[in-house]
């Protein structure tokens, strides 16, 4: 009787298991899911660290990815750090690279321009996204970049990153 019960919680722990484990690896995270830890990590990090940009080189159809690198630029100490998320872990390296300077605000989730982006052409089997401010003066605003790939024929999209209005899209030539 205790050898079948035991036999019943092992198969039903292998089952759970099982099924975590293609969970995991059928998605991952969404650009704003680990902000709070990332925010977190940058405050911790300089306190008036300011989040500038944020990307994914490998994006899921559904606009997750299992990897998102945050950059955050401290005015005062004149640094700069990019923060890695990955699962539940989050990693900080400061770096000398850079260019901006503007906290990116707020700004739509990965998933959302995703499916904006794949209603205005998105295109190619390569996706990339990055927020990231874009222009000068009158005309600058904060902009999802979700880029289908580098083939020919491929198509990538920019949004308004506040609202997920569509603003333009460029073909690979």
């Amino acid at each position: 009787m205790m050898n079948r019960r035991f036999q019943k919680l092992a198969m039903l722990t292998m089952v759970m298991v099982v099924m975590g484990a293609d969970a995991a690896l059928a998605g991952g995270l969404t650009a704003r899911s680990a902000l709070p830890q990332v925010i977190a990590a940058g405050k911790q990090w300089q306190g008036d660290a300011v989040l500038v940009s944020l990307s994914s080189i490998s994006v899921h159809a559904d606009g997750t990815a299992d990897e998102w690198k945050y950059a955050f630029y401290s005015p005062g100490a004149d640094k700069r750090c990019v923060i890695t998320a990955n699962g539940s872990n989050v990693k900080l390296m400061e770096v000398r690279l850079g260019y901006s300077t503007k906290d990116l605000g707020d700004f739509i989730d990965s998933d959302q321009a995703m499916q904006e982006a794949k209603k205005h052409g998105l295109k190619g089997n390569e996706p990339n996204m990055s927020v990231n401010y874009q222009g000068s003066g009158p005309s600058e605003a904060t902009y999802w970049i979700i880029n289908g790939g580098y083939a020919t024929g491929d198509v990538s999209v920019f949004l308004d990153a506040r609202t997920g209005k569509f603003s333009s899209s460029v073909k690979m030539e």
